[in-house]
């Protein structure tokens, strides 16, 4: 027997449920919430596998609501909305909403979305269970390029920011150019500690003590910046980028990794670890020249190609090179296309991600859009779920 809770305001809500599903033996309405507070109460006290959010609660509220609820408790939530667009749709498969249904819907969407929903839950209850002895998964996306002047930096802030606002779990960048680092100063950020710290107190890298060489940006990303000296990048080798990259893989659910234009050891070592590597080039012979070069390195370096993916940066037209003549010349498609926007250079050197300063501008939309796509690709336990 499933046990279904309903969440709107409007108690009309409940009778039309009700008859939705009226002579159904597998499935009970538990319980009725008017508002967030009471469906939290619902949740707490484990009288529902399933919570239907109806559209008087709006996706807008539901779907935040949703997001923080399933990663306390093993529940299937459902979103019935008037609003069932493209982005809402993605934006709830990535809050952890088992179906988005476009209300006003017939009982067969209703019933299937409930048998999802509950499938989902007691999946989620096993996992649950099964929490302990499971290893922590951790992605880690490096951001990199042959060709310098090509935005890694403004781009790596403002993906890094993006996954953070994205997800409940541990995001991490950290900063690579150990001679000229500057995510500090794109995001604000007051270099009171740095990798050095933390490459002399590896041997006491648990949990706890990370946190002690991160600087936390305001949008709850923890940030590893890079040394405040270019003579300290001596310091640092390749083995010593592997062994932090170790360790921040347990202690993260992310790392975006911002590189310099080269591949030298401490690039290599973090390349050897990366699930994705996002090659940046923008739209100039120059660039896709050094692409071309640096995609055929990367090949000859064993990295597999399924890992490489292209980013063209300050996309505009009329500038005599066309984006699919790139994508020709490079052998492959690009995951994203970043507008040139003036509101960018004007958002780093205020010191804050154009995703914060600008969120409403195509630039910060793109950059969010290839975010959701890294939360949803390596987020594992979303694996099964999909939208109607």
């Amino acid at each position: 027997m499933i046990k279904l809770a309903l969440v709107d305001p409007d108690p009309q809500f409940a009778e039309e449920m009700e008859r939705l599903l009226e002579g159904r033996s597998d499935m009970v309405i538990t319980a009725m919430a008017f508002d967030l507070n009471q469906a939290l109460s619902i949740a707490e006290s484990q009288r529902a596998q399933v919570m239907l959010f109806g559209p008087g609660i709006g996706s807008d509220i539901s779907i935040p609501f949703i997001k923080k609820l399933t990663a306390r408790y093993p529940i299937g939530c459902i979103l019935l909305t008037f609003n069932a667009t493209k982005r809402t749709k993605l934006t709830a498969l990535l809050a952890n909403v088992v179906e988005v249904v476009r209300a006003p819907a017939d009982a067969g969407k209703i019933i299937a979305a409930v048998q999802l929903a509950a499938g989902y839950a007691e999946q989620q209850l096993y996992m649950e269970e099964d929490k302990t002895s499971s290893e922590r998964k951790c992605t880690i996306i490096t951001i990199f390029s042959t060709k310098g002047g090509v935005g890694k930096t403004v781009l790596a802030t403002n993906i890094a920011t993006s996954i953070a606002r994205e997800t409940a779990g541990r995001v991490v960048l950290v900063d690579l150019d150990l001679q000229f680092g500057d995510v500090g100063m794109a995001m604000g950020l007051d270099p009171d500690k740095t990798m050095l710290e933390f490459a002399n107190h590896m041997a006491e890298a648990d949990a706890v003590k990370i946190d002690d060489f991160l600087i936390t940006h305001e949008s709850g990303l923890k940030v590893l910046l890079a040394p405040l000296e270019p003579e300290s990048a001596d310091l640092i080798n390749g083995d010593c980028v592997s062994s932090m990259t170790k360790a921040l893989k347990r202690y993260a659910d992310f790392i975006v990794v911002d590189t310099p234009a080269s591949f030298n050891d401490t690039v290599l070592a973090v390349l050897d670890e990366s699930d994705e590597i996002c090659i940046v080039l923008t739209m100039d012979i120059l660039s896709l020249k050094n692409i071309k070069l640096c995609l055929r390195t990367l090949g000859e370096l064993k990295y597999p190609h399924e890992k490489q993916r292209i980013l063209i940066n300050r996309v505009e037209s009329n500038v005599g090179l066309k984006i699919a003549e790139m994508e020709k010349v490079l052998g492959m498609r690009a995951i994203a296309k970043i507008p040139f926007d003036k509101a960018v250079p004007l958002s780093v050197n205020k010191g804050v991600p154009v995703v914060i300063d600008a969120p409403k501008l195509p630039v910060s939309r793109e950059i969010e859009t290839l975010a959701l796509f890294y939360v949803g690709r390596y987020r594992s336990d979303r694996a099964d779920l999909r939208i109607s």
